[in-house]
Formats: C-alpha cells, structure tokens, sequence
C-alpha cells in the first residue's frame, strides 16, 4: 500500500512539476523584450502546419472528385471479325499485350504504328517502322511519315485488313452529356485565402526576423506573388 501511494505521489509532483515549468515559460515569453515577436513566432508554426494541410487535403480531394470518362471516338474493325474501340487519342498499333490495339497476327510487329486524332477529329496513320510495314487503300506507308486516313478507308497491318469507322450521332451527344455531367468545377478561393494568409504570415516572420536589414523590396515581391495568383485564377475561372 505504501508503494503504491509513493507511486501516486512521484506522479502527482512529476505533473506539477510539469505545469510550474509550462507556467514559467509563458511567463519568460511575456515578460521578455522581444515577446511580441516570440509569441507570434510560437503561433505562427502551428497555423503554418495547419494551413499547408489545408490545402493539401483541399487538393487531394479535388483529385478524387473528378472523373474521367472514358470515350470512344471511333471504331477499328479487323478482318477477323473483331470491332476494337478507340478510346484515346493516340493508339499504338501492334502485337505486343501493351499496345493500345492489339492485334493477334504473327505478322504484326510488337509495336506496328499509331493511330493519332487531333482536336479537329482528323485521323492520321504512321509506320513505326514495323518489319513487313502497312499498307493504306494499297498503297505502301512511308516509315515515320503520318497518312491522313478518312472513315472507311482500309489499312492492312500483316496479313489483317482494318478499317476505321466513325461513332454515331447518338454516341457523340451521349459522350458530351457524360463529360458536362462528369465535370465538376470546384471552388478554388478557399484555398486561395488560405495560401494568401500564408503568405502573409511568412512576411510578417521576415519583418520580424530581419529587423532593420528589411527592406521594402521584400514587400513588394509578396504582394507581386499573391496579385499575380489571384490574377491567374480569376481570369482562369472567366
């Protein structure tokens, strides 16, 4: 029973010991010369860590909310059969399990060609300089040098015949609802409050920290850095 109460006892002086020093330490903050500046310094490190995690968790979740849809912008029927859709912009043709179409032929190269669409919805073919090469309505395809081709013409890739096909009307509208539905603009201004608090606070800890050495300069560049983002998000947003 003793030792327990001697146990209770250290731990009751350990505690108070703990809050005298606590206690006595605010008290040389405040009763020190410079107290205005250590006090804004003690502070300022803990809104620091919490403003940058703000805004890191701020754009974290703006990553996890938004989408990308996935969408066909054309068809690639093979001579096998097959109907491959196209669902990126450019496409490596080729045997290999890596290629964005892959096409089973033992005269296919691993990586055949590519199949390019550029912001106007043009299609264009190019060899990658593929062992038995391509052939477009018949005619041989120069290694490196992309071909416009229109829907409906043909490209044989080895002994496979392909043939580009446009989508429909009904999927073009459908692939434009799906992108409205799936674009989600987030505020930014939050956390553009925040990075401006920031940016604040660290010039305020250089005016204190520098002292007479601080020159307007310095004042200058921030308020420079923050008009310069706040210009670029509002005319982004515009």
């Amino acid at each position: 029973m003793d030792n327990v109460l001697n146990i209770l006892q250290g731990i009751l002086e350990a505690i108070g010991d703990f809050f005298k020093g606590l206690l006595g330490g605010i008290t040389d903050i405040f009763s020190a010369t410079d107290s205005t500046e250590l006090i804004y310094t003690a502070i300022a490190r803990w809104v620091f860590i919490f403003l940058a995690v703000f805004v890191l968790l701020k754009s974290i979740l703006s990553l996890l909310r938004s989408k990308n849809p996935s969408e066909v912008w054309a068809y690639l029927h093979l001579s096998t059969g097959e109907n491959l859709p196209i669902t990126h912009w450019e496409n490596v043709i080729g045997r290999s399990k890596s290629c964005d179409i892959n096409i089973d032929d033992p005269r296919v190269s691993r990586n055949h060609g590519t199949l390019s669409r550029d912001n106007k919805g043009v299609w264009t073919y190019r060899d990658l300089g593929s062992t038995n090469g391509a052939y477009i309505n018949g005619d041989k395809v120069v290694p490196d040098e992309p071909v416009e081709i229109e829907p409906g013409d043909n490209i044989d890739i080895g002994v496979t015949g392909c043939t580009l096909f446009p989508i429909s009307l009904e999927e073009r509208r459908n692939n434009i609802e799906m992108r409205k539905m799936d674009t989600i603009l987030l505020s930014p201004w939050l956390s553009l409050i925040a990075l401006t608090i920031f940016q604040f606070m660290t010039w305020l800890q250089l005016k204190f920290a520098l002292k007479d050495d601080f020159v307007p300069s310095i004042t200058m560049a921030f308020i420079g850095i923050s008009a310069l983002m706040w210009g670029y998000v509002i005319l982004l947003r515009s």
